[in-house]
């Protein structure tokens, strides 16, 4: 009987990891908050979100009227990622929410919407009166 020989080469070339982004959603209404808590800082998994009050004398407070945290003009809340890049952050609003404008420290954010590339964002809200009520955080990001 013949005897076959089979040779099998094979050539790899190395490539840069597929990233896949994580995702955070923080319901504030899920958290357990009592009426009138002060609100100063939210830990969910590697996501951290700090709440100031800035130049205004109100502090952040949770409310059940509304189901959020209220943040006053002047105030402001960092949402930062330990280790990670953030791609986007949702914001969800209560009921009642005010007007207040909205401005953050680094890339685009309009209508509750934030994009960009950082490791922290600053939401600061405008005006010396009214509030935002804050309902959901939703932090797309990736690690480094």
């Amino acid at each position: 009987m013949p005897e076959y020989g089979v040779t099998i080469s094979a050539t790899f070339e190395e490539s840069e990891p597929v990233v896949q982004p994580a995702i955070e959603d923080i319901d504030i209404s899920a958290l357990g908050f009592e009426n009138q808590q002060v609100i100063e800082k939210i830990e969910s998994g590697i996501c951290t979100v700090t709440w100031n009050k800035g130049t205004n004398s109100n502090t952040p407070k949770y409310y059940t009227n509304g189901a959020a945290i209220r943040i006053y003009g002047g105030g402001y809340f960092v949402v930062s990622v330990d280790g990670g890049t953030i791609s986007s952050i949702a914001l969800t609003f209560g009921s009642s929410d005010g007007s207040n404008d909205i401005v953050t420290d680094v890339g685009s954010y309009e209508n509750g919407a934030w994009s960009g590339s950082a490791s922290s964002v600053k939401f600061t809200i405008g005006g010396t009166s009214g509030n935002r009520r804050i309902a959901g955080i939703t932090i797309t990001y990736t690690l480094a």
